[in-house]
């Protein structure tokens, strides 16, 4: 296997539940996930319950406060303990640099993050996914559209996810 990766761009309202909500159903379902956000979460979105302690243990929570350390974990990936299946990514926003040089920053990103799926599906032998959070609809910064339009599959506003809020066209395999 060459390392197949699907990569969902996702915006809109109540991120964080969407994002809690696909990592505990990937979890049940016995994926390894990875759940990165720039500050440690206080507490699980309202609405959401975990019944079974065991299935957190399929989640590894990063808390990567910049790009710098963002990428650093993504170019390390030689040295994970727990490769995931899915590699969430919370509050894409915060890792933008909004200088000139932001733009081929978040090009490095995208190409890095996409790069550590792809390591994770050839050690895992099966389909990685990217699913990678974004704060407001990227279709009103030009920056932010260019750089779905190259690196995202699949784009997927929050609100056209309910009632269930599950991502379209993301299957543990």
């Amino acid at each position: 296997m060459s390392g197949n990766v699907k990569s969902v761009f996702l915006y809109g309202p109540n991120l964080e539940y969407v994002l809690f909500k696909n990592a505990i159903n990937f979890a049940e379902e016995g994926a390894q996930i990875w759940f990165i956000a720039p500050e440690p979460f206080k507490e699980f979105p309202s609405g959401i319950t975990i019944l079974d302690k065991q299935i957190l243990k399929n989640i590894t929570f990063l808390y990567l406060k910049n790009a710098t350390e963002l990428l650093k974990q993504l170019n390390s990936i030689h040295t994970w303990y727990r490769i995931p299946e899915i590699i969430i990514l919370s509050d894409f926003h915060v890792y933008r640099n909004n200088d000139e040089a932001g733009s081929v920053q978040w090009a490095y990103l995208c190409a890095s993050l996409l790069d550590a799926c792809k390591a994770c599906s050839r050690k895992l032998e099966k389909v990685a996914t990217l699913l990678v959070a974004y704060n407001t609809d990227p279709i009103g910064d030009k920056l932010v559209q260019s750089i779905v339009d190259l690196y995202f599959d699949n784009v997927n506003n929050t609100e056209e996810l309910l009632p269930n809020c599950i991502i379209p066209n993301v299957a543990i395999t």
